[in-house]
């Protein structure tokens, strides 16, 4: 490979990793913010004080509400 194909090479990959993998780590940073800022009322917590709301509904739910603002 010439430098100059490495060169491109490495261009493509950085507007690409810019493009495509940045966004998405945000959307998952979002994601789990949002989550874990979760409250549960008292009724929800076991003995130990953990939370017993549904985290996959949670996050599908956040998903689905991603997706309706896209």
């Amino acid at each position: 490979m010439s430098p100059e194909d490495k060169k491109e090479f490495l261009e493509l990959f950085k507007q690409s990793f810019e493009r495509i993998v940045l966004p998405t780590i945000v959307d998952i940073h979002r994601i789990l913010d949002r989550i874990t800022q979760f409250d549960c009322s008292e009724d929800q917590l076991d003995d130990n004080g953990k939370c017993l709301v549904d985290i996959e509904h949670k996050l599908n739910t956040v998903v689905d509400e991603q997706d309706k603002q896209a």
